[in-house]
């Protein structure tokens, strides 16, 4: 697509989790710096909400990027989970398979 950037907003929940926001396009051109960001801003020993009500676009890159965190989440012993994807990104999770391996929230 041809937005270049995508936004991470990090907030705090109720329960102590931190949640933290994507806003805008997950594609090849922005998967990998949100990547990185995530890597440096996240703790995978923590318990994690990446919220996707703001995401207007989804790829395989996108999902790789979801999958690996959980992956890295679940190697370190914390918790990843996926809130609030639109219904087309839930789509796009189910296509690729995706939805028993990671954990969505509504």
């Amino acid at each position: 697509m041809n937005n270049e950037c995508v936004d991470v907003v990090l907030m705090t929940s109720s329960g102590g989790a931190i949640t933290v926001a994507l806003r805008g396009e997950m594609d090849g051109h922005t998967a990998p710096k949100v990547l990185q960001t995530l890597d440096r801003l996240l703790d995978p020993r923590m318990h994690i909400a990446i919220d996707l009500s703001g995401v207007t676009f989804i790829d395989s890159r996108g999902l790789e990027v979801l999958l690996v965190q959980t992956l890295r989440f679940r190697d370190g012993g914390g918790r990843l989970e996926i809130a609030n994807p639109s219904a087309l990104t839930q789509r796009v999770i189910g296509y690729a398979g995706l939805n028993t391996v990671l954990e969505l929230v509504a």
